[in-house]
């Protein structure tokens, strides 16, 4: 575990120095990948929509790679879930 924790540091350091990633855009990113924070948890403390938030991680698409990978492997069963909801 203590492995995966370093590596997803590692991959934010990128971010970071890639200069490409907003201090906003680094914040959610460890916010949700490093420090395990839902995503309403993260809408609350920032005072916005839980929507807005989602909004901006799919905005990260190609900048933070990894991260959106894992995000959409992590939610995948929601998303799915709600589709079959509304057919």
């Amino acid at each position: 575990m203590e492995y995966l924790r370093r590596q997803v540091a590692a991959e934010i350091a990128r971010y970071r120095s890639n200069g490409i990633c907003s201090d906003y855009d680094i914040e959610l990113v460890v916010a949700l990948w490093l420090d395990g924070k839902t995503l309403r948890q993260f809408a609350r403390e920032r005072g916005v929509t839980p929507a807005a938030v989602g909004d901006h991680i799919g905005r990260l698409r190609y900048k933070c790679i990894r991260f959106h990978q894992w995000w959409t492997l992590k939610n995948r069963r929601r998303r799915e879930a709600c589709q079959r909801q509304w057919q």
